[in-house]
């Protein structure tokens, strides 16, 4: 098991895969919570969340499937 070390960000994309922007805090709340919540994760990767169905890939898989 790996977990994140020092700052954890998290990214949120609309659903034609463009970027949307949040504030820091609420960047760091969704990564430690997701963290958190999956600690069997590989963090040494980036990883994407699908907020519609639950799943959890490696980042940028979502973006290649649509």
């Amino acid at each position: 098991m790996s977990e994140p070390h020092g700052l954890w960000l998290a990214r949120a994309y609309g659903r034609a895969n463009e970027s949307i922007g949040l504030p820091l805090a609420v960047e760091e709340a969704v990564a430690c919570w997701v963290a958190r919540g999956l600690p069997a994760l590989d963090w040494r990767h980036q990883h994407d969340l699908d907020l519609a169905t639950g799943t959890v890939v490696l980042a940028g898989a979502l973006a290649k499937a649509a």
